[in-house]
């Protein structure tokens, strides 16, 4: 049974496999027509060698960013949503939009018009000439590789230039435009904002004049800028906006605070505190005062006189009440004095006493109006900034090398040319003799029939071996 199997497997594989025997045998009665395929691919082949031109080359490389610190510090002042942001920024990180947009013929058409002209090829259409161009940009970069390959050595060169020249004309115009349009929103929203900060700061003005609140020259200036070392910019950050009249409300809440607790420590001390004299120093001046005065004499005649008498004499009793007089003296002095302070205190209260809603709208316009000044200031910078910009006219693209032709011819070569049509030709004639033969489905040789009869002859007669087929012929004989 495995026996079976094999044979089977034998005869398929047999099957399969090209029987080089019978194509040389195919060919070599189809030699006339194999010999006609020949000759017309050394006849095509020489007329191709004959009209061959040579194709050059050339190439260079072209960077389409390039950093720009000043541009960048813009850039990065920035804020995301900002409409600015988007005008400026337009296209910056879309390079192979830019590759297509270098591609397109309002780009190249001048330089396709000069090959035109220089052809002398009226019907010569923009599409099948930028097939010679490759224009891509490296994986991961922004370097842009640009290759034009052309019939016409003399043209290559000039062509590489014009479209080099060209792209960096083009990135100034773009430049130039897209500054021309920032500079444009930029004039009509300081137009709108130096309306915005009048009107605002007008109504804080106003609505102060109104509740007598107090009017700060510098109420719309910046009030402080931070430096931010992530992003190496400077933000404008406004304070919490106050009156004159709401700072002295607070300041004389504190004041009256305190002076209330230095009252009440002080009538808590005793008529011979040690205590009284420092805060009469720090109270009074210390040649103003009369009584701080003498009991600063006195102390000093008692400290010497104890050198000199005995503790319980007479002379040294009497200077230690008369200290102890005047410290009860300015301690009634310290006393009055921190009442008449908060009396005052409690008049500027209420002299300064304004509903709370009154101090809430009035912060609320002042940073109103801060938010416009800091804007329009902001804004003013942008318009000089973009200003300098334009009139600076610095090339963002740099050559990494310059436009070259690459010395020898790229392409076929004639011979190349010749070999190319021969081989075609031939595999072409053989084919050809393949089908024809078969198409005449005729036997030509055993192998065919024992390929057909799957070796299963019952006999072989050979007309040059006459004895054999006698033999072999005798089967058919009844």
């Amino acid at each position: 049974m495995d026996s079976n199997k094999n044979l089977d497997q034998n005869e398929i594989n047999k099957d399969e496999i090209i029987d080089l025997k019978n194509i040389y045998l195919v060919l070599l009665r189809n030699k006339n027509l194999m010999g006609i395929f020949i000759s017309v691919g050394v006849f095509i082949g020489l007329i191709a060698a004959v009209f061959h031109k040579d194709l050059w080359k050339g190439n260079f490389q072209i960077v389409l960013e390039k950093n720009n610190t000043s541009s960048s510090a813009l850039l990065g002042s920035l804020s995301e949503n900002s409409p600015l942001n988007t005008l400026i920024k337009s296209g910056s990180n879309e390079l192979e939009t830019q590759v297509v947009i270098l591609k397109s013929p309002s780009v190249l058409m001048d330089i396709f018009n000069f090959v035109k002209k220089e052809k002398n090829l009226d019907v010569y259409r923009f599409r099948k000439w930028s097939r010679n161009l490759r224009v891509n940009l490296q994986d991961g970069t922004s370097v842009l590789d640009l290759t034009y390959q052309d019939y016409d050595k003399d043209l290559v060169l000039p062509v590489l230039e014009k479209i080099s020249n060209k792209y960096k004309k083009y990135e100034l115009i773009k430049k130039e435009k897209e500054l021309s349009t920032g500079l444009k929103y930029l004039t009509s929203q300081i137009k709108e904002y130096k309306i915005n900060s009048f009107e605002s700061f007008k109504k804080v003005k106003d609505y102060g004049e109104k509740y007598n609140l107090g009017l700060r020259s510098s109420v719309l200036k910046p009030s402080f800028r931070v430096n931010n070392a992530a992003n190496n910019q400077t933000q404008i950050t406004p304070n919490t906006l106050v009156s004159d009249v709401e700072i002295q409300r607070n300041k004389a809440k504190e004041d009256l605070r305190k002076a209330t607790e230095k009252l009440n420590f002080i009538k808590k001390l005793n008529q011979d505190s040690n205590q009284i004299k420092p805060i009469a120093l720090a109270t009074f001046s210390k040649n103003g005062n009369e009584l701080l005065q003498d009991l600063i004499k006195t102390e000093k005649e008692l400290a010497k006189t104890s050198q000199v008498y005995l503790e319980n004499d007479k002379y040294i009793l009497f200077l230690k009440n008369k200290v102890k007089n005047y410290k009860t003296l300015i301690k009634g002095e310290l006393i009055n004095f921190y009442n008449s302070e908060i009396n005052l205190y409690k008049e500027i209260l209420s002299s300064t006493y304004r509903p709370d809603e009154v101090f809430l709208k009035f912060r609320k316009l002042n940073q109103i109006a801060t938010k416009d000044e800091i804007t329009l200031d902001t804004l003013e910078n942008q318009y000089r900034f973009l200003s300098l910009e334009k009139a600076r006219k610095e090339d963002n693209w740099d050559l990494i090398t310059e436009p070259t032709l690459i010395p020898y011819p790229v392409g076929p070569s004639k011979k190349g040319k010749m070999l190319i049509s021969i081989i075609a030709s031939t595999l072409a004639g053989i084919l050809f003799c393949l089908a024809k033969d078969k198409k005449e489905d005729i036997i030509y040789n055993i192998e065919q029939i024992k390929f057909i009869l799957k070796n299963q002859n019952i006999c072989y007669l050979d007309l040059k071996d006459q004895e054999t087929s006698k033999e072999n012929f005798k089967i058919f004989n009844i």
